[in-house]
């Protein structure tokens, strides 16, 4: 079946739970946009693209997971990991320098 054509919230969705997913991979795919836009601009001065970049990718995760598009789940997956690394290792490193 074809979607309906009319926007980005028009394709159809079946249940209230449809949108909510959709609109939580919104967010994490503007979460990571936004680290990175950070992240470009002011380089590692800031926990914001840390942050944003753990939430992003989990946010992102559990829409793939929801719509069953595995190839994206893996990704994310392995995104949420090296962002949940690089907060770890930068809290260490701050803690180690006070």
């Amino acid at each position: 079946m074809v979607a309906p054509l009319g926007g980005p919230f028009s394709n159809g969705f079946s249940t209230p739970m449809a949108l909510y997913f959709d609109l939580i991979g919104w967010l994490g795919a503007g979460l990571l946009l936004a680290a990175y836009y950070v992240q470009a601009t002011h380089g590692s001065r800031t926990w914001v693209p840390k942050y944003f970049n753990v939430f992003g990718s989990l946010f992102l995760l559990a829409s793939a997971l929801y719509t069953q598009t595995y190839p994206f789940v893996v990704l994310n997956f392995a995104w949420l990991i090296i962002a949940i690394r690089v907060v770890v290792i930068s809290k260490s490193s701050t803690e180690t320098t006070q």
